[in-house]
């Protein structure tokens, strides 16, 4: 378990140039370049959310955990100093990574589902939230993100994409239907 760093510049024979062993089940991971490198912001699971620093890509080294953080922590995106978390029956979780060394969760929002994944979409983040359908979710204000809206699926949502004015959901055995992700519109 853990993450894996691929050289990729001949795209017909990719090479490991480093890795690191994590505790859990890797599910994400979020790479944002930083004027001192590279970080990674990585959805380990049952064992939460860890901080990878990437400036050495051959050597990728953890710099900051919060093992207690989304029980399991499934899908990670990152925005303005920000990670993301879908946290399955904990809903949406955010964490401050203004400094790596010391992320800090700063704000959640509970959902009657269970979140799988998100979608960020300028200040709005779409949540996949299983037998609830799709949730909208204010995060202008990462301190205080506010649900502006919810949409019932015929499935159980489990993954959720935004491109341009649509999302597309894949919603268990009901496909993937396009939805547009306007908040003042089909979840106002």
């Amino acid at each position: 378990a853990g993450v894996l760093v691929l050289n990729v510049a001949d795209a017909a024979q990719p090479t490991l140039l480093g890795s690191i062993d994590l505790p859990g089940y890797t599910r994400d991971i979020f790479v944002e370049e930083t004027p001192g490198g590279d970080v990674a912001w990585v959805a380990d699971d049952f064992e939460g959310f860890r901080v990878l620093d990437l400036s050495d890509p051959a050597h990728p080294r953890q710099l900051a955990e919060l093992p207690d953080v989304g029980q399991p922590a499934l899908r990670v995106e990152g925005d303005r100093g920000y990670a993301f978390l879908a946290a399955g029956p904990d809903g949406l979780l955010i964490i401050d990574v203004s400094t790596p060394t010391e992320p800090a969760l700063v704000a959640s929002l509970d959902t009657a589902g269970h979140t799988w994944d998100l979608a960020l979409a300028g200040t709005v983040a779409y949540l996949a939230d299983d037998v609830a359908g799709i949730v909208a979710v204010d995060v202008a204000d990462p301190l205080n993100p506010l649900k502006i809206g919810q949409l019932d699926t015929p499935g159980h949502a489990r993954a959720v994409r935004a491109a341009g004015h649509l999302l597309f959901v894949a919603d268990g055995s009901r496909g993937l239907p396009p939805v547009p992700p306007d908040p003042g519109g089909f979840l106002g």
